[in-house]
Parts: C-alpha cells; sequence; structure tokens
C-alpha cells in the first residue's frame, strides 16, 4: 500500500487509506510526543521485505523451466527500488524532521524513484552521483525488458542466456549503490539501527 499503490478510481478514498495506516503506526508520534524513525513501520517494511523474497523462492522452485529469470531480475531491481523508497523517508524522520502523518502521505503519493529523487533536496546528504547511478539504472533496467524479444530470451530454459548475465551485473551496481546510499553521509546512523540490527 505505502510503497506503490495509486488511485484508478478515488483519490480521495486512496489519501484516505494512507492517511488511516500512516495514523495508526504514527500514533504515539503526534504532536511531538516522539521524535525519530517510526520503528513499527520500519520492521513491517522490513517483514514486507523478507516475506517478497521468499515469495520469489518458492516461485523459483515451482517454476525450475521458465520465467524465473524475470521474477529475479524485479526482486533485485523494481522491489529492491520500491522497499528503499518506502524505507529512507522513515529513517529521515528525526526531532528536527517529524513524522508527520500529512507529509508522509503527500511522501507516498509519489512513484518510489522521486522519492529516492528527494533526498538531494536534504542538507548532508552527498551521494548525487550515487543517486544519479540509481536513477539510470532503473531506467536501463525498464528499457531493456521494453525491447522487443528481451522477455523471451530472459524466459529461456537454457543453461546459458548472456543477457541475464549482463541484466545480473546491473542488480550487484545498483545493490552497492544503494548500499553506499544508506549507509553514507545522511543516513548512516538511521539505517545501522533501523535496517540491520
Amino acid at each position: 500500500m505505502l510503497q506503490e499503490s495509486r488511485s484508478i478510481f478515488r483519490p480521495d478514498l486512496h489519501d484516505n487509506l494512507l492517511h488511516s495506516v500512516l495514523a495508526r503506526y504514527l500514533s504515539d508520534y503526534q504532536h511531538g510526543q516522539k521524535a525519530g524513525p517510526p520503528r513499527f513501520l520500519i520492521n513491517d517494511l522490513n517483514r514486507y521485505w523478507y516475506t517478497v523474497a521468499v515469495d520469489y523462492q518458492a516461485e523459483r522452485w515451482e517454476r525450475l523451466e521458465r520465467g524465473w529469470r524475470i521474477r529475479y531480475l524485479k526482486l533485485l531491481v523494481s522491489r529492491r527500488l520500491s522497499y528503499v523508497a518506502a524505507v529512507i523517508p522513515l529513517l529521515l524522520c528525526s526531532a528536527e524532521n517529524l513524522a508527520e502523518v500529512d507529509r508522509l502521505v503527500e511522501l507516498y503519493k509519489q512513484p518510489p524513484l522521486a522519492r529516492l529523487s528527494s533526498l538531494v533536496t536534504y542538507s548532508g546528504f552527498q551521494e548525487q552521483a550515487e543517486l544519479a547511478t540509481v536513477l539510470r539504472t532503473a531506467n536501463d533496467f525498464i528499457e531493456t525488458l521494453s525491447q522487443p524479444g528481451n522477455r523471451s530470451l530472459l524466459e529461456q530454459t537454457a543453461d546459458e542466456v548472456p543477457l541475464f548475465d549482463e541484466m545480473k551485473a546491473l542488480t550487484k551496481k545498483l545493490d552497492n549503490t544503494l548500499r553506499t546510499i544508506l549507509f553514507g553521509s545522511l543516513l548512516s546512523n538511521e539505517s545501522k539501527r533501523y535496517l540491520v540490527l
């Protein structure tokens, strides 16, 4: 819901639902009662990410013949970007940047890549080059999958699929770049505290 939902019928109902979800998680943070990242919400997003990864593995066992490569790449690119873009606004919550429901609703109404791009507006963020790499990698991934024939290549049952190897290299680059952002200048302490331990 928070990571990537959009309204196609009633935007007001979607806004109300986002507001209700966040208000429940942030009840202790209202009116400055509590500051910092909302732990329970971050924990649930972490658990959801783990669930997505486990679901992928379960489906992979069922699809050993066809289709697993595309699902694998989507897990490591689009799903990972969606997760990171959902967690970062919460990691940025502090005594100076309170976890306010209305502000977070507006952030979560943005697409994940727009949320990631907003990092450049924060004082102290120094990984602009890495952020540009993330956006280029996302673009390259979408462009590769949208080219005619590439999906068929990735669905082949052959042991060796050169395009898959190229795309895997792209996912490793994305992983390293996101780690640099999460454990870099602005987010390091919060990432270590809320994402690792």
